[in-house]
């Protein structure tokens, strides 16, 4: 039936542009065959997009800064603060946000569904602990230049007794870098500070935790962050898309 209707559809879009031009053209005898056709080209698109419209796929990627769907050329962003919990809805994947409409993402079945549910739960259960309150202020750009900036972050874990030593310090590091609630600019610098320590374990870390973004954006300023830098436009950008999801 969509196709059916996808075939009706695309000749009466054509045929009704062309009664359209001669209408203009001042040939009002074509309003009477133009206020036909027009109605069946839009009753035949209405009807190919209903019948094709579930063999359409939707791509589904979880992360720790949020969900990122997928659907023909449109993507949508759930960031993390806004999923109060997920459930279940026949075939559906139901995500709850705490003010606005559910976002219901359809799937092949209910165990699907599950199956999701299951790993957007896991997913938000595995944040890592909050950092205290002084780790996070001393990341704050708090409108430093980029130089000024980039070395007091660097100096964080230079300023302890060693990486090994500073396990506390390190850990409050590893605890923003790592949580996907946590604003760009923070977790960028929490990735740089880590990345300081020449510890490749600390390094890899920040390159999983980079690589668990569904944000492209997010992800290219960690990972650059990862290898010691701070890329300013690419933290920007990374900013820029938060405050738009915000």
């Amino acid at each position: 039936m969509g196709l059916l209707s996808l075939a009706v559809a695309a000749p009466s879009a054509l045929f009704s542009a062309a009664l359209a031009v001669e209408a203009l053209r001042g040939r009002d005898h074509w309003l009477g065959v133009l206020a036909l056709m027009g109605p069946l080209w839009v009753l035949s698109s209405v009807g190919a997009w209903l019948c094709l419209r579930p063999l359409v796929g939707t791509t589904l990627r979880i992360g720790t800064d949020g969900l990122s769907i997928r659907r023909l050329l449109r993507r949508r962003f759930v960031p993390r603060a806004e999923i109060a919990g997920v459930g279940v809805r026949g075939a559906a994947l139901v995500v709850e946000r705490p003010s606005g409409k559910p976002v219901v993402v359809t799937t092949s079945g209910a165990e699907e569904a599950a199956a999701l549910a299951r790993r957007v739960a896991e997913a938000l259960a595995g944040q890592a602990a909050a950092a205290p309150v002084e780790a996070l202020a001393a990341l704050d750009r708090a409108g430093r230049p980029l130089a000024e900036w980039r070395h007091a972050v660097i100096a964080l874990l230079r300023e302890s007794a060693g990486y090994r030593r500073a396990g506390i310090i390190a850990d409050d590091l590893f605890s923003v870098v790592e949580d996907g609630a946590v604003r760009p600019e923070r977790r960028v610098a929490a990735a740089a500070a880590l990345a300081s320590c020449g510890e490749p374990s600390a390094k890899a870390r920040v390159r999983a935790a980079a690589e668990a973004c569904v944000s492209n954006k997010l992800r290219i300023a960690i990972l650059r962050a990862a290898d010691g830098e701070i890329d300013e436009g690419a933290l920007a950008a990374a900013e820029e898309e938060a405050m738009r999801r915000a």
